[in-house]
């Protein structure tokens, strides 16, 4: 058995996904790489899409929410006679060659763009492969029902009714939950995690970060939090790859704030705080809650991650604020009277180990 994981470089959570199915497959023996599907579009198309989706991430959310809406709302914007399909389907011949080349049987597709690219190259050319769609958010992306493979992997059971209602067939959906690392599910407890990072046992702490792309209003939240927090508590500030953002926070004169910039050290952060405020991404709220550490949303991108949103507070597994001045007064209030979300209760909610369960189920469907 030999796997190739397509993931797409638009934010860090398709890669995060991969980094654990790639784990997961190691522990079994058996071999796995990963491939940007992107890359085999037209030269520059990859580094494009990356760039413009950060950019509208960052400083253009309300673009994206439109757009995903009418994504959702116009099913027939990925036909294979659209602009969209046919720059995905331009990339089949290099995808198709480096499968031929390496031997590889079995295709994981992370984000829908190489679903639909993995689609297309068994229309054209029945490769004798196993096939699989990985869901990263809490709700069926729009086109994933146009995809044809194998295996759909979604987060929660209670999501199957909405990914067949998409077009996805309810024998080919699997409640595998989305694949985080398997660091994350071995933290140490709150005092060992901040004895490591160098944190005060006793006081309050708060993380905000909003994604690998350091979305959203962070700059605003931080001053005000620094200046309302609780008595002895503290903020750190995880920045991700927005350079802007940090410079921006460590010219202010703020007295309680430390601001970072990426870290590989994240299951200790969310082992050390108290809070976690944080755009619903699905990976990061799966990482968190797989940690166990409440959380505090702040929609501010919108499509799927209203969506996630809406799920995780549903099920009693976070809170969420209406805008930023609400976020601050909530994160005092929750401080300041305890923060009621039972960290046990939300761990073993995310026990599973979704990346062993997709490796098992795929090793079993290959026979390997």
């Amino acid at each position: 058995m030999k796997v190739l994981i397509l993931t797409c470089n638009t934010g860090q959570g398709h890669n995060s996904a991969t980094a654990a199915l790639i784990g997961a497959f190691a522990r079994r023996g058996v071999s796995c790489d990963a491939a940007d599907a992107l890359r085999f579009l037209p030269s520059g198309m990859s580094d494009f899409i990356s760039g413009w989706h950060t950019r509208i991430y960052r400083y253009l959310p309300w673009m994206f929410k439109k757009g995903y809406s009418f994504a959702e709302s116009h099913p027939a914007l990925f036909d294979d006679q659209r602009g969209i399909y046919k720059l995905l389907a331009s990339g089949v011949d290099g995808l198709r060659e480096l499968v031929i080349r390496e031997k590889y049987d079995t295709l994981i597709c992370v984000h829908v763009f190489s679903a639909l690219m993995v689609t297309e190259m068994l229309r054209r050319e029945g490769l004798p492969l196993h096939t699989a769609f990985v869901a990263t958010d809490y709700t069926c992306s729009p086109s994933a029902g146009d995809s044809r493979l194998d295996r759909y992997y979604i987060p929660h059971e209670d999501l199957k009714a909405e990914f067949a209602a998409n077009g996805v067939p309810m024998e080919k959906l699997v409640a595998s939950g989305i694949p985080v690392r398997e660091e994350f599910y071995d933290c140490p407890d709150r005092e060992e995690a901040r004895a490591r990072l160098g944190l005060s046992v006793n006081g309050g702490e708060v993380l905000l970060m909003c994604g690998s792309m350091g979305c959203g209003p962070m700059e605003e939240l931080a001053s005000a939090l620094d200046s309302y927090l609780p008595a002895g508590a503290e903020l750190t500030v995880i920045c991700g790859t927005n350079e802007k953002l940090a410079q921006a926070l460590e010219s202010r004169p703020l007295l309680r704030t430390r601001v970072l910039r990426y870290t590989d050290d994240m299951p200790l952060w969310l082992s050390a705080v108290d809070l976690l405020l944080t755009k619903p991404g699905g990976l990061s709220i799966t990482e968190a809650a797989t940690v166990g550490t409440p959380m505090l949303f702040l929609d501010s991108v919108g499509g799927c991650e209203t969506r996630n949103r809406l799920f995780f507070t549903a099920e009693n597994w976070a809170r969420a604020a209406g805008n930023a001045d609400e976020m601050v007064e909530l994160t005092c209030a929750m401080l300041r009277y305890g923060v009621h979300q039972d960290r046990d209760a939300l761990r073993a909610a995310f026990s599973r180990n979704a990346a062993d369960v997709i490796a098992e189920d795929l090793i079993r469907l290959a026979g390997a």
